[in-house]
């Protein structure tokens, strides 16, 4: 029985060590991680970090390189909160497709940026900008803005992930305001 306490007690300290020693570290890289920016978000991940580190306490005193577990450890926590993260908006924000927002911390920005882009796809400017394009970027622009294909659709025919259609779609409304600053001048 005191083997057991000391046990217990020995691994209390060796917990209280690495929490002491890497939390800032922990912390940090989940911050860089999460699409929430939320302070409470980003500790409440880092605390499940150190559940993982409990969990795997005995495991962890024969470890050679605690800092990589722990990296790993927060970065599949950081991972988890971000697909809840993304269903949490999903159901806040039902009219509006998922994989139409960009993961970013203020994703609402971007859906009205979106929507500025959209309102001068049929303009005049749209058709200036579009002869500027090469032939895949007008491809594109045909399936997202013209044909307006889900994420996933395009993915399939470009033969790309929908991630990467959220990343060109981003550049292509980057191009454009950079059409439209050239325009002003």
């Amino acid at each position: 029985m005191g083997e057991r306490k000391s046990s217990k007690r020995r691994n209390e300290t060796f917990f209280n060590d690495i929490y002491s020693e890497y939390y800032e570290l922990v912390y940090n890289t989940i911050k860089k991680i999460l699409y929430s920016k939320i302070d409470d978000d980003i500790t409440s991940c880092a605390q499940d970090t150190f559940m993982k580190v409990w969990a795997n306490i005995e495991m962890l005193k024969k470890h050679e390189k605690i800092a990589g577990w722990l990296v790993v450890a927060a970065k599949h926590t950081a991972g988890n909160f971000n697909k809840k993260h993304n269903i949490r908006k999903k159901v806040m924000l039902d009219d509006v497709e998922i994989d139409e927002i960009p993961d970013n911390t203020d994703f609402t920005q971007d859906i009205a940026e979106t929507a500025k882009f959209e309102k001068f796809i049929k303009s005049d400017i749209a058709g200036k900008f579009i002869n500027q394009l090469s032939e895949s970027e007008r491809h594109f622009y045909e399936l997202k803005y013209i044909q307006k294909l889900s994420n996933e659709e395009i993915g399939q025919i470009l033969e790309i992930t929908p991630n990467s259609v959220v990343v060109r779609g981003r550049r292509m409304i980057d191009k454009f305001k950079k059409e439209l600053l050239n325009l002003k001048k």
